[in-house]
């Protein structure tokens, strides 16, 4: 078994953060790449990870908690949107800090439906969604519903009757939350780490987004909120899940309950609905974006290597395909260690000699 894993086909990707310098961190890399020798994953070998497309309008679930003595019912309004950009996850930013306070003051503590109730943006292997869930003991999910629908169908109007002021001020709190710096370095590994597991690499991709949610007007917010999670929007792609407790039991004899889909319908509709394609790609690293630059003069974010790097491909012209050259500063530092240190360098294979060590680059 150990010997069948060694030798197999292995796809390695890791993150050095700290104290090591580039080149140190890519000599961790070769060496452990110079320890699997049994090839590269071929690109149709890895593993898929996709959400099914939800349609529009409004699928409907209903199931009965998994422990019979739960008393506490469930309700999952939830959104879909698509495949997550900048410039939809900035807005659902927006939504959720304009939306998320005010969704607990209306639900859990004037209505006092029950103990949770909750407003978030909610993004799926990189498919973004948003989700209302309130928790209740003592209130029926079909009561439940209700009060979630009405306040999500009043909510773009008390957007738009915010004052300016106050827009500006939660806007402004946003990006502040978005730019805080990272208070540990496990914090700092935490935050890169998430860009390599999306298989974006974008690693600036929260100041770019803090960027753009800077220039949100209030009435594209109320716009968003009126074609995306209001009820009734006839585009709207939602999914409604109710879980009944004990003190409110499902009854799959009345007209909801028969109409309900459950658990068993899942499959079924994963072949119907179709599935998103995949976000990311492990097999490419795509050019690095730069943030703007009033985010990285606000943010003391250098990113002259990056737009040194941009000057050069530009000046090298397209490939051969007629499409512009893209090299990110990683790939291209990877390029340069293979230029100077080829695959079959001694250099490359650990010794029994102490620290395994490969030569610096000069500059």
């Amino acid at each position: 078994f150990v010997n069948g894993v060694w030798s197999a086909a292995s796809h390695v990707e890791g993150l050095v953060v700290g104290n090591v310098t580039a080149d140190e961190a890519l000599a961790m890399g070769a060496m452990i790449r110079g320890t699997l020798r049994g090839g590269k994953v071929g690109a149709s070998d890895f593993p898929a990870r996709q959400i099914t497309v939800v349609p529009p309008g409004d699928a409907r679930f209903a199931i009965p908690t998994q422990n019979p003595e739960e008393g506490t019912n469930v309700v999952y309004c939830y959104y879909q949107h698509g495949p997550s950009t900048y410039e939809t996850r900035a807005v659902g930013l927006l939504a959720q800090q304009l939306m998320s306070e005010k969704c607990f003051d209306q639900l859990r503590t004037k209505e006092q439906l029950g103990y949770v109730a909750s407003a978030a943006l909610e993004i799926l292997y990189e498919i973004c969604g948003f989700r209302v869930m309130v928790e209740s003991a003592f209130h029926s999910p079909a009561h439940v519903e209700t009060r979630i629908n009405a306040f999500l169908t009043s909510f773009p109007q008390t957007v738009s009757d915010m004052s300016d002021e106050e827009f500006a001020k939660t806007r402004r709190s946003l990006v502040d939350s978005v730019l805080t710096m990272d208070v540990s370095l496990t914090a700092e590994a935490d935050r890169h780490w998430t860009h390599v597991t999306n298989q974006k690499y974008q690693y600036y991709r929260g100041q770019i987004i803090a960027g753009m949610i800077d220039n949100i007007t209030k009435a594209e917010v109320v716009e968003w909120l009126q074609a995306n999670v209001v009820p009734n929007a006839p585009d709207a792609r939602r999914i409604t899940v109710f879980v009944h407790g004990k003190n409110h039991p499902l009854d799959s004899s009345s007209d909801a309950g028969k109409d309900a889909l459950g658990l068993g319908d899942v499959p079924r509709l994963k072949r119907e609905w179709g599935l998103h394609p995949r976000q990311g790609d492990p097999t490419t690293v795509p050019e690095l974006l730069a943030p703007p630059e009033d985010v990285c003069r606000l943010t003391n974010t250098d990113v002259s290597e990056i737009l040194r790097n941009k000057a050069a491909i530009a000046a090298k012209g397209p490939g051969a395909d007629g499409e512009p050259k893209k090299m990110n500063q990683w790939a291209q530092r990877m390029a340069d260690r293979s230029a100077f240190c080829a695959a079959g360098c001694p250099c490359l294979k650990p010794g029994s000699g102490g620290p395994f060590k490969m030569p610096r680059l000069k500059k």
